[in-house]
């Protein structure tokens, strides 16, 4: 019975753990965070003009200020992100706005490896992960178009 109960508190345990990871969000569905009419539409002229990762979106999501809830948004128009670089990013409930934003600008346009991100997620504190994360030179594989029309796929290594 006390096995039982134990297996049961640990369970319990693991659903915080388990709502941490990044889920991709349609952007456009983050707006309902303004109550304002005028803040409201401002969101949605910027969140379907832009293209915008879905997954940064959910970072973005976590951000408390609604100023810098824009700032990020801005900030990931265009770019391409690693969830799971985004996810040591944004995971921890103690980042201030401003420290999330900035871990965000350093991963942006970049590609890790598993190790990296193994590495990296063994670094323990917010600052040493978002260094770690810094440090990675590879950038995500491009797509060219070739005069026939097919797209060839650059890895680079």
């Amino acid at each position: 019975m006390l096995k039982l109960l134990l297996n049961t508190y640990l369970a319990f345990l693991l659903i915080p753990l388990l709502t941490l990871a990044i889920e991709p969000t349609n952007p456009t569905g983050l707006c309902d965070r303004f109550l304002g009419d005028q803040e409201k539409t401002a969101c949605m002229v910027k969140t379907s003009q832009t293209e915008l990762d879905w997954y940064a979106s959910s970072s973005c999501a976590l951000q408390q200020d609604d100023k810098n809830f824009m700032n990020c948004l801005e900030e990931i128009k265009g770019a391409s992100f690693s969830p799971e670089a985004l996810e040591l990013c944004a995971k921890s409930v103690d980042l201030t706005d401003e420290a999330r934003l900035s871990c965000i600008k350093k991963i942006r346009n970049k590609d890790y490896t598993r190790s990296q991100i193994k590495k990296c997620s063994e670094a323990g504190v917010p600052v040493a992960v978002e260094n770690c994360l810094s440090n990675s030179s590879r950038t995500p594989a491009t797509a060219g178009v070739t005069k026939s029309g097919f797209q060839t796929l650059e890895i680079k290594k």
